[in-house]
């Protein structure tokens, strides 16, 4: 038989370890909760809108409730992004950045702020997994690939296949993959 002394003492051991144990799960249990806390707000932060809120303005498939760099986007939801710019591709043969054929493609040297805001403004983000491989070379003009805002852009030039002006169908393909864009449904890939 054990003496009472020892008994208490391995009893008392026993409870300052369920003690510890007990603080150790809750500290667990906080970071997890606080974890999950910041990425349910980063989501709402950075949805992104229905195709048919956008009426045209892909910009706003991007746009958040707060300014969102796409470095904040893969370093906290780990979100493997591209950007890619449609060119459409008009009947008399002009590319434009928007479907009506009012903004023309910049010309090929430098642009300018403006040209630039108006790029990055028609640039709808995709899956890094519709993204060409990196050593393919791309289409960029030589002046967008030393501008910053434009030199990581995945030019895709879409013809349009469905005529009707409410329901006009645009087809382009991407690195083999066939991708469609209509007002209804937005960018995606068939």
């Amino acid at each position: 038989m054990y003496e009472q002394d020892f008994a208490d003492r391995l009893e008392e051991a026993g409870q300052v370890e369920a003690e510890a144990a007990a603080r150790r799960l809750q500290a667990l249990d906080q970071r997890r909760a606080g974890a999950r806390l910041a990425e349910e707000t980063l989501a709402a932060m950075t949805g992104i809108s229905p195709p048919y809120a956008v009426r045209g303005d892909l910009s706003r498939l991007s746009r958040g409730t707060a300014e969102v760099t796409a470095d904040l986007l893969t370093t906290r939801l780990g979100a493997d992004t591209g950007r890619l710019l449609l060119l459409f591709t008009q009947e008399g043969g002009g590319v434009t950045l928007d479907e009506e054929g009012r903004l023309p493609m910049p010309g090929k040297g430098a642009p300018d702020r403006t040209a630039v805001r108006r790029i990055v403004a028609r640039t709808v983000p995709i899956p890094g997994s519709w993204l060409p491989p990196a050593d393919d070379p791309s289409d960029l003009p030589p002046a967008w690939r030393r501008h910053t805002h434009l030199r990581d852009l995945v030019l895709l030039p879409m013809t349009r296949t469905q005529h009707d002006a409410e329901d006009a169908s645009w087809h382009g393909q991407l690195d083999g993959r066939h991708i469609q864009f209509t007002r209804a449904t937005g960018v995606e890939r068939i």
